[in-house]
């Protein structure tokens, strides 16, 4: 918070002023596209689990421990 503070100083401006500045910056900064890497567990010449079946398996578990309770 110093270094904003000197900063502010320096510049002779406002904290909202920095701000909406910093905003300005980020939003007309050119996007990267994101892309989710592979992040598959096992080995790759098995058959892949979906999402739906991973889905299905935490909830039959969550499911079994609130019964247990």
């Amino acid at each position: 918070m110093r270094r904003v503070k000197e900063r502010l100083n320096q510049e002779n401006i406002t904290f909202r002023a920095m701000v909406i500045s910093a905003l300005e910056n980020a939003l007309n900064e050119e996007q990267k596209p994101f892309t989710l890497r592979d992040a598959a567990a096992g080995e790759p010449n098995k058959q892949k689990i979906s999402e739906g079946e991973i889905n299905a398996e935490i909830q039959q578990f969550n499911d079994f421990k609130l019964q247990s309770l």
